[in-house]
């Protein structure tokens, strides 16, 4: 069966239009709009703020003094500190020429330490 190029075009506008119906068929929802005074930006509109902890919750949730801190560490110079990978993630605190670094994998267990630099208390925190 022979066709001529007037229903090979046909053919093609027919698989495009088909083509273009698809697309808008299956194209995302946008987004629901908000309208609660407590959101910004793209927020589910039925979502609620959440209710403020009291004090006695927060007692319950973590007793006082449960994590304890570290209260005098020790440092070595970096070029010692073979047993961290140099990729570690810190915080760097820096305060007159001295400059500490903390790992975070050691502040995820601790979460605080008490350190002075230069005679000045700090608390370096995650």
């Amino acid at each position: 069966m022979r066709t001529n190029g007037r229903t090979r075009a046909m053919a093609v506008a027919i698989a495009i239009l088909f083509g273009m119906v698809a697309l808008y068929v299956t194209r995302p929802a946008p987004p629901p709009a908000t309208t609660g005074p407590g959101f910004v930006g793209q927020d589910h509109p039925s979502l609620q703020p959440p209710d403020p902890l009291t004090p006695d919750e927060i007692g319950y949730q973590v007793p006082r003094d449960r994590i304890k801190a570290i209260d005098a560490p020790s440092f070595v110079v970096a070029a010692a500190a073979r047993f961290v990978p140099d990729r570690t993630p810190v915080i760097g605190v820096a305060l007159g020429g001295e400059s500490r670094a903390y790992p975070i994998s050691v502040l995820s267990r601790v979460e605080i330490v008490n350190d002075q630099i230069r005679g000045r208390a700090i608390a370096v925190t995650w």
